[in-house]
């Protein structure tokens, strides 16, 4: 409840999710300090399979008037603006939030136990760098069979590779997909073209997933702007994977290095960063100071005035 008196009265409040304009004004009023944790706003908004822009939510009075109020806040030198992803920094800027009052922020997840393969990365050919030591580029994905996570765009982009590669100039790829949900069948169909160069495998636990990680070679997260976030790129890189992803996903387009990034759909793009991953012409990726030791630390030194 808001109106909990260890929520009211604590030192420092980290919440995210909901809108506690209550709890925050009170607390602004108390001297304490507040620190809101958010996706983006403005995501884009589905009409009848047409996105259109995210901002037309402030066309409703009552957003626009709750929009006004959290903006007042976290203008408060009490209070800072946690964003998920540079998208979320965006909106929250152009709600007038100030720049100095917004943190660059994410989701944050457990260590890895895969430390050697990050220090090879982009710097040398793929031949010397295959986790499995034969010349297949082994390709993952895991999670949810969702419209907005474009493995559609991943089945294309790894099967034109397979298709059109010389031989002996490119590693065999092979793209592993994990998971159920309601596009399953769309693309088990799109995939029959492409023969075994595309497996479908039942979901896995948390655990498996990390191991499958330790197994293969690139991540690609191909996911639309109605991803938030998407900490499956945090995972794979704990875990020392090369990872591709979107400029559209909170996690790609915050963690992964430009020449890493694609548009969502664009499967031609991702072969093409396919084809420079597997000759080593792409820059590093690493998980860096995305850990949630780093957060923490962070969080702490903000209490003691450093941040």
């Amino acid at each position: 409840s808001e109106d909990s008196r260890k929520l009211i009265e604590a030192d420092l409040v980290y919440t995210g999710g909901l809108r506690p304009l209550e709890l925050i004004e009170k607390r602004i009023a108390l001297g304490k300090r507040t620190y809101y944790v958010t996706e983006r706003w403005f995501k884009p908004i589905n009409v009848m399979g047409v996105n259109l822009p995210g901002k037309l939510r402030l066309v409703v009075p009552s957003y626009r008037r709750m929009a006004r109020r959290m903006v007042k806040m976290l203008n408060n030198s009490l209070c800072k603006c946690l964003a998920i992803g540079p998208w979320a920094r965006k909106d929250m800027q152009s709600l007038g939030v100030r720049p100095e009052q917004i943190w660059d922020w994410g989701y944050y997840v457990e260590s890895g136990k895969w430390k050697v393969k990050s220090e090879k990365l982009g710097a040398e050919s793929v031949d010397r760098t295959l986790s499995n030591g034969e010349s297949t580029l082994r390709v993952l994905w895991v999670g949810r069979l969702l419209k907005l996570k474009r493995v559609d765009t991943i089945i294309r982009a790894v099967g034109d590779c397979a298709k059109v590669k010389q031989s002996g100039s490119l590693p065999k790829m092979i793209l592993d997909i994990y998971g159920i949900g309601p596009e399953e069948g769309r693309l088990k169909k799109l995939a029959v073209k492409y023969g075994d160069v595309i497996q479908f495998h039942p979901p896995v636990s948390i655990d498996e997933v990390r191991k499958l990680m330790r197994e293969h070679d690139v991540y690609v997260l191909a996911s639309d702007a109605y991803e938030g976030w998407g900490a499956v790129v945090n995972e794979a890189l704990e875990e020392g994977m090369r990872v591709i992803g979107t400029f559209e996903a909170g996690a790609s387009a915050a963690m992964l290095p430009k020449e890493r990034l694609f548009h969502s759909g664009d499967y031609k793009a991702l072969a093409s960063l396919l084809e420079k991953e597997c000759k080593g012409e792409l820059p590093p990726c690493s998980i860096g100071d995305w850990t949630a030791e780093k957060a923490a630390k962070r969080l702490v030194e903000s209490m003691r005035g450093n941040a």
